[in-house]
Order: structure tokens, then C-alpha cells, then sequence
């Protein structure tokens, strides 16, 4: 795994997301931690719909990656339906 892999690991990011939490608590960072922390949620957010996409591709039902994701199958259907898996394009 490259660097750069590993930084966009999802347990790289958990990691770096608790980090923030916890720089937040310690000194109130205000506006750059705010920043920080939706930049954290964007990139959240773009792994959790490639890790979706190829985890559809591999087989998973909607109830699995409802389950997963601690939602109904619905709503993990509703939400990531359009979804290709990584590096294919229309």
C-alpha cells in the first residue's frame, strides 16, 4: 500500500477524524477545526460511496450494506443506488 493509500485508508481517516474531535475538546479551535471536520465528512462521505460501489460489485445484498452502515436496506438503496464501482464510468 502506498502513502498515499494508506492516507485515504478509512482507518486512516477514522483516525484523523478523532484527532480532530479531540484537538476541538483540548483548545476550541472554532473555524479551522469546523473546516477541518467537513473536509473529513466529504472525503468520509467518497470512500464510504466507492467502498458501497465495489462491495455491490463483489456481491453484497442492500440488507449487508445496510447492516454495515447501521441503516435500513432501503434507505442504503435509496441513498447509493446509482453507484459504479470504482473505475468504471458511463
Amino acid at each position: 500500500m502506498t502513502n498515499s493509500d494508506q492516507a485515504n485508508s478509512p482507518a486512516h481517516m477514522t483516525a484523523q477524524a478523532r484527532e480532530l474531535v479531540r484537538d476541538y475538546v483540548e483548545t476550541s479551535a472554532g473555524v479551522e477545526t469546523l473546516r477541518e471536520l467537513a473536509f473529513t465528512r466529504r472525503t468520509v462521505d467518497q470512500l464510504t460511496r466507492i467502498a458501497v460501489a465495489d462491495a455491490r460489485a463483489g456481491g453484497l445484498s442492500w440488507q449487508e450494506i445496510g447492516d454495515a452502515l447501521g441503516i435500513t436496506r432501503q434507505a442504503a438503496h435509496e441513498r447509493f443506488r446509482g453507484l459504479l464501482p470504482a473505475g468504471l464510468h458511463l
